[in-house]
């Protein structure tokens, strides 16, 4: 991402986004996690990037799939596939209308699916780095101070991680982190390079 990704987007003379899908009807039980559980995401983002483009937008993305606990104040205890998008090429409000959850009545106002942050030029490296850090990890709810709840990220535990990383492991790197819009294969850069020929690179 460093040495190949990053270049390009930084020539780039465009606003860029971070967006965030996290739909809770994608939510799975940990012991039934397998790379199927983001299937939905996954045709989420395409269907998404498609009305872009038959818009005449052109945008190009990275895109990372990822598998995240999610544990309640009630002590309920789901793992919560979704996707953090690095996007540039598109308006914030087309973004808001091509990547626009329909929610039940029942859980409108109170769960917000997606988010769609500003990504200054000066963040791009950090948020690459974000995005693909394949991390185990759990959002806890809690109360705060004002009573209201909120979340905060703790470690995993190790039986939700043993979970984690069986599902994880079989995810093949170019469904866990996708590109498109660029004018050069991207793909092919990470899918064929050896992790020494990488290391060797960074060295």
């Amino acid at each position: 991402m460093a040495f190949v990704v990053l270049p390009l987007l930084q020539r780039c003379d465009t606003q860029f986004f971070h967006v965030i899908l996290a739909d809770k009807r994608w939510r799975i039980s940990s012991s039934l996690a397998t790379r199927k559980c983001f299937d939905r995401p996954r045709r989420k983002v395409r269907a998404s990037i498609q009305r872009l483009r038959d818009q005449g937008e052109k945008p190009f993305f990275v895109a990372a799939y990822e598998l995240s606990g999610d544990r309640s104040l009630t002590g309920n205890y789901a793992f919560e596939p979704h996707v953090h998008l690095l996007i540039g090429g598109v308006a914030q409000e087309a973004l808001k209308h091509a990547f626009h959850v329909r929610l039940p009545i029942s859980m409108r106002g109170r769960d917000k699916p997606l988010k769609i942050l500003p990504a200054p030029k000066s963040e791009l490296g950090n948020l690459l780095g974000y995005l693909t850090k394949m991390k185990a990890q759990d959002r806890v709810q809690y109360l705060g101070s004002n009573g209201r709840p909120n979340r905060t990220s703790n470690r995993m535990p190790a039986a939700q991680f043993a979970e984690w990383l069986r599902c994880m492991t079989t995810i093949p790197i170019t469904q866990a982190i996708q590109f498109g819009g660029f004018a050069e294969p991207i793909t092919s850069r990470f899918v064929h390079a050896e992790m020494a020929t990488i290391i060797g690179d960074m060295q």
